[in-house]
């Protein structure tokens, strides 16, 4: 094997270990992967002449470039600050780590990094599910869990692993049982006995996060199934029916969208309390409803309250934006105001095109959704064209539905795993 793919694989394999130090004043931001992407880019340097040809670029990285301008576009309106710089040079980095992942991946790592992707996400399930049976089973608290009162679950663990969230757990995880049931559908000789096992720890894994992102990984696989099958009974006419895969994707989406930006719970005063002390939810129902005698309350999350507050950050700022990360410190100023709950940190917009909206303005928005439409051409152009990696291409069609849900209520544009996952797609589209 290459040293410059041994380089790419350990890389990405380290990319769920996000959360091993904290190091003041970067707090987090420097971790395992930033130290591995030193090899890698150094090592990819040596393939640079590969982009001295026309035929090595196209619209996609350009937009890719334009990202870290995007990101520092908006702090000409005021003075740089800390926060600014941080964000500035994390866009650099993810787009040189883009770049540095296409340079490295000849056509047989290529092939073969579908199953790189799956024992990643294999250990990283692995880990949580340690974390979560030493909480349930010993009563031990780790690092690999979150225990806290949950919305309709009562007090409960959440595997994390060491990556920032059970949510951010579980985008590792359906990228990789994407990846797995793809490779599936496309070894007809059927997969090695091993290989089922890893499905299981990768359910497993998913299921334990208690994460709704759930709803994202449903459409995903239908994608996946929809393009794969090849049985010709009732089943797979379900399966290749273009309705039912949009039912699905639509329904999917209205699921996920109602249960992240609305809570349904009782109106016990204990009951809410814990439920705002973890920040869920805002301290007055929306609506109330009384059945079997017991009251019941509509009540709006973060999620919404932050979107609304993007949208006014959008507007102060005259459609430039507040400046990378300083969308925190906005929302600070509009709890002063009595314009944000008080009962919310001064979280990030949790969402990617509102938060381009509130932090980058409208050319920040504009860049954001012309990355993610040349992206879906380029996925799309990939199914299209034949003979392609089925391996590949139905699993980033199906990630392609997933991660746009996902985009709604997270902010991924800083998933290391995303860009490495986007610069292995542009490669499929130069060498398919």
């Amino acid at each position: 094997m290459d040293l410059r793919e041994r380089f790419s694989k350990l890389y990405f394999a380290s990319t769920p270990l996000q959360r091993l130090w904290y190091l003041p004043p970067l707090g987090y931001k420097l971790q395992l992967p930033e130290i591995l992407f030193v090899p890698l880019f150094f090592s990819a340097l040596g393939n640079i002449r590969k982009f001295f040809h026309r035929s090595a670029w196209n619209v996609l990285d350009f937009f890719v470039l334009l990202w870290p301008v995007a990101t520092l576009l908006p702090s000409l309106q005021s003075p740089l600050n800390f926060r600014n710089i941080l964000d500035g040079a994390g866009a650099v980095y993810l787009v040189l780590l883009y770049f540095s992942v296409r340079l490295v991946l000849s056509e047989p790592a290529r092939a073969n990094f579908n199953g790189i992707v799956v024992l990643t996400s294999t250990l990283a399930a692995l880990m949580g599910i340690f974390g979560w049976s030493l909480y349930t089973l010993l009563g031990i608290v780790t690092p690999l869990v979150i225990v806290r009162p949950y919305p309709y679950f009562g007090k409960m663990a959440q595997a994390c692993a060491f990556t920032a969230t059970p949510n951010m757990l579980a985008s590792f995880l359906m990228m990789g049982i994407v990846f797995h049931l793809s490779n599936t559908l496309a070894n007809r000789e059927g997969p090695p006995r091993f290989w089922k096992t890893t499905f299981i720890i990768l359910s497993l894994g998913f299921i334990l996060t208690f994460s709704k992102t759930l709803f994202c990984l449903i459409p995903g696989v239908w994608i996946v199934l929809h393009l794969g099958s090849r049985n010709r009974d009732l089943g797979g006419q379900i399966l290749k029916s273009r309705a039912v895969a949009l039912t699905v994707i639509v329904a999917s989406f209205f699921v996920y969208l109602l249960g992240t930006h609305f809570v349904i719970t009782s109106t016990d005063p204990e009951r809410v309390g814990a439920l705002v002390k973890e920040s869920y939810i805002s301290d007055q129902p929306l609506y109330q409803l009384r059945i079997m005698q017991k009251q019941y309350g509509l009540y709006q999350t973060n999620y919404l309250h932050n979107k609304r507050s993007s949208i006014l950050a959008l507007k102060q700022s005259r459609g430039w934006g507040v400046g990378a990360g300083n969308y925190n410190a906005f929302i600070g100023g509009l709890q002063a105001r009595k314009m944000h709950p008080k009962t919310f940190p001064q979280w990030d917009p949790h969402s990617t095109p509102f938060g381009a909206l509130a932090e980058l303005g409208v050319f920040g928005f504009l860049v954001v959704m012309a990355l993610w439409l040349s992206s879906g051409i380029l996925i799309y152009r990939n199914l299209r064209r034949k003979p392609t990696a089925t391996v590949w291409s139905y699993a980033l069609a199906g990630l392609f539905v997933a991660i746009t849900m996902e985009a709604f209520v997270t902010d991924i544009m800083n998933f290391r795993h995303y860009w490495c996952l986007l610069a292995m797609a542009r490669e499929l589209s130069a060498k398919g």
